[in-house]
């Protein structure tokens, strides 16, 4: 089982220069951990695979990224969680 994944919910078809340099950051320092995005699936996966090869891409349905009001629902309940059961 493994133990950690790192998590990024993403709303964005492209994300800035500086979030993906964040992103880049987090990924050399963490070269034996898993990584997912999860997004919306209104957009195209596309900028995602092309920027983080290594990266899971996990999409969920877009109502969830509408606002923040639709996105605390979804952190509030058990769809997103079920998707980690293998992780600890």
């Amino acid at each position: 089982m493994n133990k950690f994944v790192i998590c990024c919910p993403a709303y964005k078809q492209i994300l800035t220069e500086s979030e993906v340099l964040n992103l880049r950051i987090t990924q050399e320092n963490n070269p034996n951990i898993s990584k997912v995005f999860i997004i919306p699936q209104s957009i195209s996966k596309e900028f995602y695979i092309n920027n983080f090869p290594d990266w899971e891409i996990i999409e969920m349905e877009s109502f969830y990224f509408k606002s923040v009001s639709t996105y605390n629902k979804l952190l509030l309940s058990n769809v997103l969680y079920k998707i980690f059961y293998k992780y600890k």
